[in-house]
């Protein structure tokens, strides 16, 4: 095992993640607030003009770091786009119903979903940084029929982790929405990760209530989406997973590990 997983493993990842949450949802004094998140920016280089935040009024850490876009600074592109900030890792065919972590290494479809797995189509992952922003939005119009929640481990989710856990993605945390589209059916899976405390859905009333225990649950669900529209968001980086029964995601022409922003066109 790596050092790396095995210190993660030892310290105990939902230990850490349990406290890094609670500190970053606590109201401290406003300097030590504001000292955090300049810190952070500073460190990974945000431009807080682009957001609709004063750091002047925050009152928790957290607050920062699930910051709204300030209108009008991303632009809707046609056909499919990134749902969200991020780097692209990869994308291509399924492969014996098997997604590609990063360079080779896969995850089994149907034990990412646990909802049964497509006998073609194609994928797309996309790993948000810890600097990014981090809600994230339809990438096309869309029918939510399904969602899950799967609790699981946290491993970190950046290209040394992908690389050296096996089946990463089927081993964290991660929600699973499945529906229907004008390019068939799809699942988006929200992956989550070492101090991901939690993921939430911006279109369920009930999901803060649904997942506060941590156990697992798959219900039915019928929600509308219209592209662009919010789904969820990350409490800190995080990895999106497109998966689709078309093989449309295999037209992405972007390198490994290019840059992508919301709204941004991927292919069709």
């Amino acid at each position: 095992m790596p050092i790396g997983v095995a210190i993660i493993n030892a310290l105990g990842q939902r230990r850490v993640t349990r406290i890094l949450g609670w500190l970053s949802n606590t109201r401290f004094p406003g300097l030590i607030v504001r000292t955090a998140i300049r810190i952070y920016i500073k460190i990974y280089h945000i431009d807080l003009s682009i957001y609709d935040f004063d750091i002047r009024t925050a009152k928790t850490f957290n607050a920062f770091f699930t910051r709204r876009l300030k209108p009008g600074v991303r632009t809707l592109e046609d056909g499919i786009v990134s749902p969200s900030d991020g780097y692209y890792f990869n994308g291509g065919l399924l492969k014996k119903a098997r997604i590609i972590q990063c360079k080779g290494f896969s995850s089994d479809q149907n034990k990412i979903t646990t909802m049964g797995a497509f006998d073609h189509g194609s994928f797309a992952t996309i790993y948000l940084s810890p600097g990014d922003y981090h809600r994230v939005h339809a990438p096309f119009d869309m029918t939510i029929d399904r969602l899950a929640f799967i609790p699981g481990k946290l491993y970190p989710v950046n290209e040394k982790s992908v690389l050296k856990v096996p089946e990463l993605y089927c081993k964290n945390e991660r929600v699973v929405l499945s529906g229907t589209s004008s390019y068939g059916r799809f699942y988006i899976v929200f992956i989550g990760a070492m101090i991901v405390g939690k993921t939430i859905l911006s279109f369920e009333p009930y999901w803060k209530e649904l997942i506060r225990k941590k156990q697992r649950f798959d219900r039915e669900v019928q929600y509308e989406m219209a592209k662009f529209e919010e789904l969820g968001y990350f409490e800190l980086g995080s990895t999106v997973l497109l998966i689709m029964e078309d093989e449309i995601l295999n037209d992405i022409a972007l390198q490994p590990v290019s840059r992508v922003l919301v709204g941004q066109h991927l292919c069709g």
